[in-house]
């Protein structure tokens, strides 16, 4: 039996069937140094401030404007302008898709805020120097309103005086 070959027997330990893990020779970061560290708090330090400073610019020239709750008809306000974007999505017309939800978003903003809206629209006809004439809408408005006011009242005057 020396000349016999003796039967393969595997090794007792079992393969992974996964690749084995990926050798990483990357050098790990740099801690930043003092330097680094002061120049990141100094512009950091810096940007904020430009921001709080514009920020506090902004409000000071908004504030002013708003007299009214905006949180639920400022929701309005933007509801009507999706609509309008909606409902004009499928026209040719780019003027009509441009023009619909601006209109939509102006009249809402009339509607639901009117004192704001008066005031936003003075401060940018101000701001731009442009010139509305006076068209007297308010007065109409108050016409069309005694008229309506006096056909409702004529017609429960009829109502009840025929019971």
């Amino acid at each position: 039996m020396t000349n016999e070959q003796q039967p393969y027997v595997p090794p007792r330990k079992r393969l992974s069937i996964y690749d084995p893990p990926a050798v990483d020779n990357s050098l790990p970061p740099a801690s930043p140094t003092v330097v680094e560290l002061g120049l990141r708090s100094k512009l950091a330090a810096e940007y904020s401030n430009k921001y709080f400073a514009y920020e506090a610019s902004v409000r000071a020239r908004v504030s002013p404007l708003i007299s009214e709750p905006l949180l639920p008809n400022l929701l309005y306000v933007v509801l009507a302008g999706s609509g309008g974007i909606v409902a004009t999505a499928a026209s040719p017309s780019t003027l009509r898709r441009v023009a619909a939800p601006v209109l939509l978003s102006a009249g809402t903003a009339a509607w639901f805020l009117p004192r704001t809206a008066t005031n936003v629209g003075g401060a940018l006809f101000a701001q731009t120097g442009l010139t509305v004439p006076d068209l007297h809408v308010r007065e109409g408005f108050e016409q069309v309103k005694a008229a309506v006011d006096g056909a409702v009242k004529n017609v429960k005057d009829t109502v009840v005086g025929k019971k």
